[in-house]
């Protein structure tokens, strides 16, 4: 019988260095991905802050437009926060017509920071035939 030389083990697996380029691919992937979440999350809650914003303004003009004194709050709340409403009103051409603008925002941000203006025109019924 005659001695044969021993083979060389076949490489199973995978080396250190090939693990940690995966490992590292893997966690630049999931950093960029908790990235666009966060940045989605931020841009739902913004939406939802304008939209509630919005709202308090229509109320607040519809307040005004029906004559209600309710209309003047200067903090309302909507959706489980406090809102900030300033009413402006600006004479017209048409001395008939108030121009009536509600600039809304977050109660304690509100002086430096509005989410929603928005301006409607009022009949003003002492001036009227």
């Amino acid at each position: 019988m005659t001695a044969h030389a021993p083979r060389p083990a076949c490489d199973a697996g995978f080396t250190l260095i090939e693990a940690l380029v995966a490992m590292s691919v893997l966690a630049i992937g999931g950093i960029t991905l908790l990235i666009a979440s966060e940045g989605h999350a931020r841009r739902i809650g913004d939406l939802t802050d304008r939209t509630a914003a919005r709202w308090v303004a229509q109320d607040a003009l519809t307040g005004v437009s029906l004559g209600l004194d309710a209309a003047a709050a200067a903090q309302v709340p909507m959706m489980g926060a406090m809102w900030r409403v300033r009413l402006d009103r600006d004479a017209t051409p048409d001395p008939l017509l108030t121009q009536i603008t509600a600039r809304v925002g977050r109660a304690p941000d509100a002086p430096t920071d509005t989410l929603v203006t928005m301006t409607r025109f009022v009949a003003d019924p002492r001036k009227g035939p």
